[in-house]
C-alpha cells in the first residue's frame, strides 16, 4: 500500500480487507477526499491522522478486530491544541463505526508532555465535530467515549454501550475527563444534542433507565427502542418533548408492559405522542 500514489484529486476511496497493521502514510495527504470507507481491516491496530482532512464528509469503519483507539494523539505533537480543535474533521457529516469489538475510545489516555511547560500533565481540550449530523455505532460493545458532537441530528446505537451517548447526554461534557484524560469544559457553547431529531437504541444491554434530562432533546421527533431488555420505564421528562411525534418500542418486555395503552403505569407519559407502536 505504501508504494501506491493516489491521484491528488481523489474524492472517494474504499479499502477492503487490508491485511496490514497500519495504513500508508499518504492517507494524511488526501486533501480532496470526500468519502472514505475502511472495511474489514482485521489486523489494523493504528489509523493514520484523518482529523485534518478538509473535504472529508463521510467516514465509515467496519470490522477492525484489533483497533483499540481511533487516534494516538499524534496530531497534538505537531500542532497546538487550539489548532487541533479548529481543524478537527471540519467537514465530516456522517460517521459510521461497525463491528469493532475492542474499540474503547477515540483517544488513548495519555500524559501531555510539553517541553516548554513546567507541568507534564496539562489537559488537551476535547475537540467537537463541527458539522457531524449522523452518527451510527453498531456492534462496538467496549466503546465508551467519543469527541463531542453538539450538532448531531441522528444517532443509531446498536449492540453497543449506552455510555458512549450517556457521557454527553446525562452527565454533561465536563465530566468525561475521566474517560479520555482531557478537559472538555470549554469545547462547545451550544447545548449537547439539542438538534437531535432521530434516536434509535437497539440491543443496549447496559441501558437500565433513560435520564430526567431527556427533556433537553427539544428537537427530538422520532424515538425507537428495540431489544433493550433491562429498560424498565420511561422518564417523566419525555412528556416535555415538544416535537416528539413517533415512539416505537419493540421487544422490550418490561417497558412494553408499562407502556400499555390506558393501563400501563407509563402510559400517561406518552399518551400525547401522535404515533405510538409497541410490540
Amino acid at each position: 500500500m505504501e508504494v501506491l500514489q493516489p491521484h491528488s484529486n481523489l474524492k472517494q476511496l474504499i479499502v477492503w480487507f487490508y491485511g496490514g497493521v497500519r495504513f500508508a502514510s499518504w492517507f494524511s495527504s488526501l486533501i480532496n477526499i470526500v468519502n472514505l470507507e475502511l472495511l474489514f481491516c482485521t489486523r489494523c491496530q493504528r489509523l493514520p491522522p484523518l482529523d485534518h482532512l478538509p473535504s472529508l464528509k463521510s467516514l465509515t469503519m467496519v470490522g477492525f478486530d484489533k483497533l483499540e483507539y481511533i487516534s494516538e494523539n499524534e496530531s497534538s505533537n505537531s500542532m497546538s491544541d487550539e489548532m487541533m480543535r479548529i481543524s478537527f474533521f471540519p467537514s465530516l457529516e456522517t460517521l459510521s463505526i461497525f463491528n469493532c469489538p475492542v474499540l474503547k475510545g477515540w483517544w488513548r489516555a495519555h500524559t501531555h508532555n510539553n517541553a516548554a511547560s513546567s507541568s507534564s500533565t496539562e489537559n488537551l481540550s476535547l475537540p467537537s465535530f463541527p458539522r457531524l449530523s449522523t452518527l451510527e455505532i453498531i456492534n462496538c460493545p467496549n466503546l465508551t467515549s467519543m469527541p463531542l458532537y453538539p450538532n448531531v441530528e441522528r444517532i443509531e446505537l446498536t449492540r453497543s454501550s449506552w455510555k458512549v451517548v450517556d457521557s454527553l447526554f446525562v452527565r454533561g461534557a465536563s465530566d468525561i475527563t475521566h474517560d479520555v484524560g482531557v478537559d472538555v469544559s470549554a469545547s462547545s457553547s451550544s447545548p449537547h444534542l439539542s438538534k437531535l431529531t432521530h434516536l434509535t437504541l437497539n440491543g443496549i444491554e447496559d441501558l437500565a433507565s433513560l435520564p430526567e434530562e431527556i427533556s433537553n432533546l427539544t428537537s427530538l421527533q422520532h424515538l425507537q427502542i428495540i431489544y433493550c431488555s433491562n429498560l424498565a420505564s420511561l422518564p417523566e421528562g419525555i412528556r416535555g418533548l415538544p416535537c416528539l411525534n413517533t415512539l416505537k418500542i419493540q421487544r422490550c418486555p418490561m417497558l412494553s408492559e408499562r407502556c400499555k395503552k390506558e393501563t400501563g403505569e407509563d402510559w400517561f407519559k406518552i399518551a400525547h405522542i401522535p404515533h405510538i407502536d409497541i410490540n
